[in-house]
């Protein structure tokens, strides 16, 4: 099932309406601390001692609420403020502290000695309206929350983190657990967000879900789960139905990474690869995959009857920077077929943006961060900070699907109001020749006939599931080739 993500805005606005439908602001708040208190039974119920850390706003409040009730529960639960006595800088805040007041709960002052005490620390600190880094004073609670090396669970959202882009505002807690509200939010999923925000679970407040019908949400979150698929193959299929994938690269010293992207594409149910690459790899390339069509370019007529049987085009992967690497690339973009460019062809693109000018057929762009940085002439600090405005500068500038690779990868397209957020993959996959397979999967799905943006996120997801259960073996040590295995089965 697909999950949607909505921005802080549209959270605000729920709220908003929440309350014009006849809930008050105090129900949504005792909804919130009971799903969170629900969490704490389920998961926790063992340990006695919790500690809540407040700030002055309605995600302390939150706090207080939730204090309240695990004192009902007969749990020992201490709450620390950063003043000297609780304070909040709303009424409903300040209702909140109240509650807990009534109650007994006990509240002091935040001091380190109480906080190691605890057997889990609640995080109530900052919610989804911090959009400034965090005061000095609370920064310095994030640090010793983040060193106590106990059980975090953060509610809404790690404070210190952004709800809508999943940058880190000056400092933000390492959470084990968000219970979000209401709905999710982008920054729990992209970004530092997926260090941040640990195991997310959403405690929807009984809000009924057209409560956020008329919002157009931020992105759609996939995982395998909800992964499209690819039909069964008729019986009388036969390798023109599947099509021709042409991969270009390999410059000296670089067959690798077309030989990987090629293997991907094979693997992924392309029906005929060629790759066309330098004279020195083709004897390697043959003796490791002989089905691999490999094709010496020394000179321009070589690829001229290449280009014009391929259905979809990979180019970029290992390719250089060179004349020999320059002229394919303008060959290639010329030929006008649809293309994944990755790699060195995306560099070749960002120092000459205008050779997309004639280019009609179907584009994927496919870049990491530091690509995308090149590309948008920027920082690659800049696209990290909020990958969902990276995201939509790529596709503003250029006329494709746009894939921004990373933790929580991202994947939008020109005339289309929906973006994608791929929650698969782990950090085992930090490691060369990744991002090779991740185009020829791709470029092997535009080849069986899906559409652009589809292509790009099932590629995206079958590519991340395969790294999952690739790393099942452990994530330090493993290689893109390991994914060439559950690749396989996962397409089946």
């Amino acid at each position: 099932m697909f999950r949607q993500l909505y921005s802080t805005e549209h959270i605000r606005e729920a709220e908003r309406k929440a309350v014009a439908q006849g809930l008050s602001e105090e129900t949504l708040m005792q909804r919130a601390a009971d799903g969170a208190l629900n969490f704490l039974l389920s998961n926790y119920g063992q340990k006695k001692r919790i500690v809540i850390c407040c700030g002055q706003g309605n995600n302390g409040g939150d706090g207080y609420v939730l204090a309240k009730l695990l004192k009902k529960a007969r749990f020992s639960v201490t709450v620390l403020h950063e003043k000297e006595k609780p304070q909040a800088t709303t009424s409903l805040g300040q209702w909140a502290i109240t509650q807990a007041l009534k109650q007994k709960v006990e509240c002091k002052p935040f001091n380190k000695e109480t906080l190691m005490s605890a057997d889990i620390i609640v995080d109530a600190l900052a919610g989804i309206g911090l959009n400034t880094p965090l005061r000095s004073a609370l920064t310095e609670i994030v640090g010793l929350i983040n060193a106590a090396n106990k059980p975090v669970v953060s509610l809404d959202l790690p404070s210190g983190l952004s709800a809508n882009s999943g940058a880190v505002l000056g400092a933000a807690v390492k959470a084990t657990h968000t219970i979000t509200f209401i709905a999710y939010k982008p920054g729990l999923f992209t970004g530092a967000g997926v260090e941040y925000a640990g195991n997310v679970v959403l405690a929807d407040l009984n809000l009924p879900q057209e409560i956020l019908s008329h919002c157009i949400p931020a992105a759609t979150l996939m995982d395998w789960n909800c992964a499209p698929r690819l039909p069964r193959r008729s019986r009388d299929a036969h390798k023109g139905l599947f099509g021709r994938v042409l991969v270009i690269g390999g410059n000296h010293g670089m067959g690798g990474s077309v030989l990987l992207a090629a293997l991907a594409a094979y693997r992924s149910g392309a029906g005929l690869v060629s790759l066309a690459t330098r004279k020195e790899h083709i004897a390697p390339m043959l003796s490791h995959m002989p089905e691999v069509m490999a094709c010496s370019i020394e000179k321009e007529s070589d690829i001229e009857r290449l280009l014009l049987r391929a259905k979809v085009i990979v180019l970029g992967p290992g390719l250089g920077y060179d004349h020999w690497a320059q002229t394919l690339f303008q060959m290639a973009l010329n030929a006008n077929k649809p293309c994944v460019l990755d790699a060195d062809g995306l560099n070749l693109l960002a120092a000459c943006p205008n050779v997309l000018k004639k280019v009609t057929a179907p584009l994927v762009l496919t870049p990491h961060p530091r690509e995308a940085a090149r590309l948008l002439g920027m920082r690659t600090a800049e696209i990290q900070a909020d990958r969902f405005a990276a995201l939509s500068a790529l596709i503003e500038r250029y006329p494709a699907t746009v894939v921004l690779k990373g933790a929580g990868t991202l994947i939008g397209e020109k005339g289309s109001s929906t973006r994608t957020l791929c929650a698969v993959g782990n950090p085992g996959m930090a490691s060369g020749g990744m991002g090779d397979l991740l185009s020829g999967i791709i470029a092997a799905l535009l080849a069986q006939g899906l559409p652009p943006e589809t292509a790009a996120s099932l590629g995206v997801c079958v590519h991340g599931h395969a790294g999952d259960l690739a790393a099942r073996s452990g994530e330090r040590g493993m290689v893109a080739s390991d994914l060439l295995v559950p690749l396989r089965q996962l397409m089946n």
